[in-house]
């Protein structure tokens, strides 16, 4: 419900959601926005997410495994690509216009029903753990960063629930590992590497910490339970682990090689964004009237927020007395992580001695894991003050929440804001961030004072989800509230693409000629195949196209045509009103509002056939039929990578590179019927990985329907018994005492 709630203005039609009105460049008639700014920090929401998301719902639809992208670039791998999440099982739903809202929705009550069932076995309050539950649906990083590297976010905490499950029945035959198997591999499949290591080492910790509270059997039992969960999963993850490994060594990852090692936030503006969200205004909103680079790149950073009411109630729950070393544990993750990303004392130097995070943007996927830290730590602080009032405590922490409240606003006012010029809002802005923050910790610290302890449970619940939830909804109305995709340009370049590719300077955004299936030579990723980026190593940059159109650029496109006719480019893609440069080469063939169509003469075909006086009689994008009179070879302009195969009248042909780029297959006297095809080079494996983990979960399921020697003897129903003859004023006199502690009775004799 709370989920639903926060994402009302989509349900109800308030606002449109559909990233390609926005990153697409094909958006028009674009409603008013109720707020201003942007829904998300990151393009990416569209141009891969929704983009090459949709193009692999396509092609499970079709009954395809989608392993290969032909129309990003000279073609890439899709499932390796990662970001498309093109076996995540939720990737179906981007078959749909909107399929990036349900996409969402469903992973934010995943993401906050694990987290629910997680803190119900560490708390007794329903009140904390549901309150937990609603804060991490509707964490920071789902509220502004909603593409690839939101996905594993909904499965930390399923996998920490695998953990407490296999530790608190460690002598019964499943017990959490089958869940800890699910949630390493949908970590995985969900898409973003990165994500699912830094939440994996908060739940390293996690285990370390459970296992050091075992001993003899009941450890051996417990790490084994772990090992075969985690070791199913890796195995149910086998096929993009492999497709994701056999791509990088052929593959460019820029930044993600040791780039990150030493990047982080400016602490002066992430921190109060951290506990004031909404300090500098909506995402983006305030940008163009900044007279520096600062608040942009801030955004452009970020990955998530906090918010008052939980940095409260985590202050609070860092004290209480039961797990002891698990708060402790969570708040040293909490220092060490937001020191890392602010770049303060010695955080990056003991974060970056962990292996591999040099190789992670860690300032900006870290925060799902503090999110989640914070959200345990507040279900503590919650549940610590259900079973007992504690005025200094809670006094404490207000007056510190306070001090931090001010010392954030001063220095977003005095600081980063300060660049904003021309618009009075943006401290208004900062004024309601200021005032919310203040009223949220008075209105916790008079909760804290309350006699009953139910009641201090359920108003400090209250305000904990509902600043979640408003918090959530503002990015939801940063977006136009109506608008229309314009495919008259996609309908053209379909009619008279063919088999060629089109370079665009604008529309049809990179990656979005992947979701309408009209090849691009445009590519817009991470990775990108490295013979790719060699074959545009100079001053002609594909990649960097989509930019603004410049007479310069259109120069340089003039001085390599011959290249980029050699690539397949049929189409130049220009913005609407652009001078075409004097050409006897390039004619305008169709102009809308959105674009204009310039068609280039002497593209390369895709399929083509070299010597042996061959004739091609028929091809489609993969397969060609060929006469020859003498021995020939068919030149296929899509990108060489190990994987490639190549069939001639149903046997295996021989497949090789063409100018280092391009494939090549030979050609015999005769007819050839040739078909290439791209499959990992190591996927068998990977199947078969997959089918063994399967089976090693369906078998353990139905031994542990069958009744065993070991199991205990069955249930005898008990006689019944008549209730002890207690005295009226006795029940209500004890009901009164437990309303007043906050005390559950048991609901089983112990």
């Amino acid at each position: 419900m709370a989920v639903a709630a926060a994402n009302f203005p989509f349900l109800l039609g308030i606002t449109n959601p559909d990233p390609a009105l926005i990153y697409s460049k094909l958006g028009t008639h674009l409603g008013s926005q109720p707020l201003p700014g942007m829904n998300y920090v990151d393009p990416n929401v569209g141009i891969t997410a929704q983009a090459l998301g949709h193009l692999a719902a396509m092609d499970w639809l079709r009954g395809h495994v989608p392993w290969w992208n032909p129309y990003e670039g000279f073609g890439s791998p899709l499932a390796g690509e990662m970001q498309s999440a093109a076996f995540f099982p939720l990737v179906l739903v981007d078959a749909l216009a909107n399929g990036q809202i349900l996409f969402r929705i469903v992973l934010e009550a995943v993401a906050g029903c694990s987290a629910y069932l997680l803190l119900r076995r560490l708390v007794t309050s329903t009140w904390a753990a549901t309150a937990g539950g609603v804060a991490f649906a509707l964490n920071g990083t789902f509220a502004w960063m909603f593409h690839a590297p939101s996905n594993p976010v909904a499965f930390a905490p399923m996998l920490l629930l695998g953990l407490e499950q296999a530790r608190e029945k460690p002598r019964s035959r499943l017990s959490g590992w089958p869940v800890i198997a699910f949630a390493v591999a949908l970590s995985i499949y969900a898409g973003f590497p990165e994500v699912a290591y830094i939440d994996g080492l908060l739940c390293l910790i996690w285990l370390v910490l459970r296992a050091s509270d075992l001993r003899g059997r009941d450890l051996l039992l417990f790490l084994g339970r772990v090992a075969r969960g985690v070791g199913c999963g890796l195995l149910l993850a086998a096929p993009l682990i492999v497709a994701f490994v056999d791509y990088l060594p052929y593959a460019n990852v820029g930044a993600h090689g040791t780039g990150f090692g030493h990047s982080h936030l400016g602490p002066s503006a992430a921190l109060p964004q951290m506990l004031l969200p909404y300090v500098f205004g909506p995402l983006y909103a305030w940008t163009t009237h900044t007279t520096n680079q600062g608040l942009y790149n801030l955004f452009a950073n970020v990955g998530g927020y906090a918010g008052a009411s939980l940095i409260f109630l985590a202050l609070l729950g860092l004290f209480g007395a039961t797990h002891r070393r698990l708060r402790i544990s969570l708040a040293v993750w909490i220092l060490l992580a937001v020191g890392r990303t602010t770049g303060l004392a010695f955080a990056p130097t003991i974060i970056n001695a962990i292996p591999l995070v040099k190789n992670t943007a860690f300032y900006r996927y870290s925060p799902p894991s503090v999110s989640l830290a914070l959200t345990i730590l507040a279900a503590f602080g919650i549940d610590d003050l259900a079973r007992r009032r504690s005025r200094v405590r809670v006094l404490a922490t207000g007056a510190i929440m306070l001090g931090l409240v001010a010392w954030a606003g001063r220095t977003a006012v005095t600081g980063a804001l300060r660049s904003v010029v021309g618009v009075s809002s943006a401290h208004r802005w900062a004024d309601w961030s200021i005032t919310g923050a203040v009223l949220i910790v008075v209105a916790l610290s008079v909760a804290g004072m309350l006699r009953s302890g139910r009641s201090r449970c359920a108003v400090m619940a209250v305000v904990l989800a509902m600043e979640s939830m408003a918090l959530f909804v503002i990015p939801t109305l940063s977006v136009p509230s109506s608008g229309v995709i314009d495919t008259g340009t996609v309908s053209y370049l379909r009619g008279h693409l063919g088999s060629d590719r089109f370079l665009t300077f604008g529309p049809i955004s990179s990656n979005y000629g992947s979701y309408w299936q009209v090849s691009s030579l445009n590519a817009n990723d991470v990775p990108t195949p490295k013979l790719y980026d060699e074959y545009w190593d100079g001053p002609v940059d594909a990649k960097a196209f989509p930019g603004k159109v410049t007479a310069a650029r259109l120069q340089i496109v003039m001085q390599h045509l011959p290249a980029i006719e050699n690539a397949g480019v049929g189409y130049l893609l220009l913005p609407p009103g652009t001078s075409v440069p004097p050409s006897d080469h390039l004619t305008v063939e169709y102009q809308d509002e959105v674009a204009t169509v310039v068609k280039v003469p002497d593209a390369a075909p895709l399929l083509s056939v070299s010597g042996g006086k061959c004739h091609l009689l028929a091809s489609d994008v993969s397969s060609a039929t060929a006469s020859c009179q003498a021995p020939g070879t068919l030149i296929y302009r899509e990108l060489y990578m190990p994987g490639w195969s190549a069939s001639d009248n149903g046997h295996r042909a021989s497949d090789r590179p063409y100018t280092n780029v391009f494939q090549a297959v030979s050609l015999h006297l005769g007819l050839n019927r040739v078909t290439l095809n791209f499959r990992p080079p190591h996927s068998s494996w990977a199947e078969l990985g997959l089918v063994i983990g399967l089976l090693v979960i369906i078998t353990s399921m139905i031994l542990r329907s069958r009744p065993s020697a070991a199991d205990p003897t069955p249930d005898v129903p008990a006689p019944d018994v008549p209730e002890p003859d207690v005295p009226e004023p006795l029940k209500r006199a004890h009901g009164r005492f437990a309303r007043s502690e906050g005390f559950e009775p048991p609901t089983s004799d112990p």
